[in-house]
C-alpha cells in the first residue's frame, strides 16, 4: 500500500467516532474489491470469481486504503456514502469510487500521473430499533 491521504486537517468538520457521527446505526458491513496496480491476481481462476463482495467486514472507519504502492495522497473516504444512505434510510447500496492519488513523489514536488484503481463495494446498513436510545 502507498501513503494514504491525510484526513486530520479538514478545513470543515472535525473527524470523529463512528458512533457519534452514526447514532442511528446498530452495524455496517462493507465487503469490496479492488480493481487496480497492486491487487493480487490469481492466474488460471475465473477472473469473474475474484471480482466478488464476500460477506464483508464491519465498517469502522471512513477511509479504505488503496492498494496501489506507488499511490500517493489516496483511499477511499466512503463515509460520504454512508451519510447518504442514512439520509435515504436505505439498507443497502452497490458503489464504485476512484482512488483520487497520484503516483508522484512523496511530498507532491513531482506531480505523477493518476492512480487509475478503483474500489467497487456494497454498503449494508443495519439500524437501531425506533425508539431505543442514540447514545
Amino acid at each position: 500500500m502507498g501513503e494514504p491521504m491525510d484526513r486530520s486537517k479538514r478545513v470543515f468538520g472535525n473527524l470523529t467516532t463512528f458512533e457519534e457521527a452514526f447514532p442511528t446505526i446498530e452495524s455496517a458491513t462493507i465487503p469490496e474489491y479492488e480493481v487496480g496496480e497492486g491487487v493480487p491476481t490469481f492466474f488460471g481462476v475465473d477472473e469473474s470469481r475474484s471480482r466478488t463482495f464476500g460477506e464483508g467486514v464491519p465498517f469502522t472507519e471512513g477511509l479504505i486504503p488503496c492498494r496501489n504502492p506507488r499511490c500517493r495522497r489516496g483511499g477511499y473516504e466512503v463515509d460520504d456514502s454512508v451519510y447518504e444512505m442514512v439520509r435515504e434510510k436505505s439498507n443497502e447500496k452497490i458503489l464504485e469510487r476512484k482512488c483520487p492519488g497520484d503516483e508522484g513523489s512523496p511530498k507532491s514536488r513531482r506531480p505523477g500521473r493518476h492512480c487509475g484503481n478503483v474500489l467497487h463495494y456494497r454498503l449494508r446498513i443495519k439500524y437501531k430499533p425506533e425508539g431505543s436510545p442514540t447514545t
